[in-house]
Formats: structure tokens, C-alpha cells, sequence
């Protein structure tokens, strides 16, 4: 009797160890799919991390892509809302093209503003900038040298300010998408071909002041 006991102790129903196999599987089913879980929110997490820094380097005007100095007293920056910026005091000196210490960068910056204190833009300066559509130039910029803006092939806004006196010569030369560059008052000078090939040009209204 005592040995039939210990049989019946010892045996299991066929349905329990099914059901403890099943729950044994349910259980192992279960943490894989929180480590998946696991896995899918991490690799969600870096992603917006990975697309925030994005958008801040592309919202924020105050992140610098280059600066530096150049001429007597100017400096430059470029910024990544693709605005480059002109400061200081004294005229630009002239370029050949490619000698320019932003030339590495030459194709990034879609905006340009000449500030207040800079007297001239040199030869050359921004010649072929290849992704330059809009140029803000202060009252304090007297002259513009020879094919300053040549060849800038997007550009399609120039504003000028009362002060510029003289534009030189081939200076808008083949900027076929220019579309608007009101002439100041106080211009006396205009170069041959300023504004040659600029097919897309709106009529522009001479100053009388130009002799």
C-alpha cells in the first residue's frame, strides 16, 4: 500500500504538465516581447533625439556653419538658415574668385546682408555663388566693384540703399533669374553690362542722378 501511494505522489496528470509546458511557453513568448518592446522604444527614442538636434540646427539662426575676418576691420558669418552676414568698418577688398576666405562655403548661403559701416564690395566678391537669391546691401556701401555678383545663376532679389553711388562694370552680368534691383537716388554710376543677360529683369528706372 505504502508503494502504491508513493506511485500516485509521484504521477502527474497528462492535462497538468500540458498546461505547465504551455504556461512555461506563454512566459518565454512574453519576454521576448518586451524585449522587442524594449528595443522598438529605444530605437524610437535615439530617432526624436536624432530629428530634435535636426531641427534645432536648422531653426537656430544663432548656430555658426563658418566666420572669420577679412580685409581691414570686417568680418563675416554664416549662419545655418544659410544667411551670410558682412560687418565692420572699411571698404571689401577685391578678389580674383576663388581666393575668397569663405570660398569652401561659397555654395551654402542663400541670403547675403551687407551691414552698416561696410563702404564698397570689392571685384569679385561673390562671384558664382551658386545658391544666392537674395542680397540686402546697407546705405553705407558707396560702390560696388566689377563682377561683384556675376554669375550668380538663382539670384533673383537685390536691395539696394539710399548712399550707393556707383555699380561697376558686369556687376548683375549673367544673373538670368534676377528679377527685382530698384536703383537708388544717389547712384551717378553705372559699368557696361551691369546688368547684361539678365533676362528675367524687371524694366529698371534710371535715377536722375546718374550722369
Amino acid at each position: 500500500e505504502q508503494e502504491t501511494l508513493d506511485a500516485e505522489l509521484t504521477e502527474v496528470p497528462d492535462e497538468e504538465l500540458e498546461d505547465t509546458e504551455e504556461s512555461e511557453d506563454e512566459g518565454s513568448e512574453s519576454d521576448e516581447t518586451t524585449e522587442e518592446d524594449d528595443e522598438s522604444v529605444k530605437e524610437d527614442g535615439q530617432e526624436q533625439e536624432g530629428e530634435s538636434g535636426d531641427e534645432k540646427e536648422k531653426s537656430d539662426p544663432d548656430s555658426i556653419i563658418t566666420s572669420g575676418t577679412f580685409g581691414d576691420g570686417l568680418s563675416y558669418v554664416l549662419t545655418t538658415d544659410y544667411v551670410m552676414t558682412i560687418s565692420g568698418n572699411g571698404p571689401m577688398p577685391d578678389f580674383r574668385g576663388n581666393d575668397r576666405p569663405w570660398e569652401m562655403n561659397s555654395g551654402r548661403f542663400k541670403t547675403l546682408v551687407i551691414e552698416d559701416g561696410v563702404t564698397s564690395i570689392g571685384t569679385r566678391t561673390f562671384y558664382g555663388s551658386p545658391s544666392l537669391k537674395d542680397v540686402v546691401i546697407a546705405g553705407s556701401v558707396k560702390s560696388i566693384g566689377d563682377q561683384a555678383f556675376s554669375d550668380c545663376s538663382v539670384l533673383k532679389n537685390v536691395t539696394f540703399s539710399t548712399g550707393l553711388e556707383s555699380i561697376g562694370n558686369q556687376v548683375f552680368y549673367k544673373c538670368t533669374e534676377l528679377e527685382t534691383a530698384q536703383l537708388p537716388d544717389t547712384l551717378t554710376e553705372i559699368g557696361e553690362r551691369a546688368f547684361y543677360y539678365c533676362m528675367n529683369l524687371n524694366p529698371l528706372i534710371f535715377p536722375e542722378s546718374l550722369t
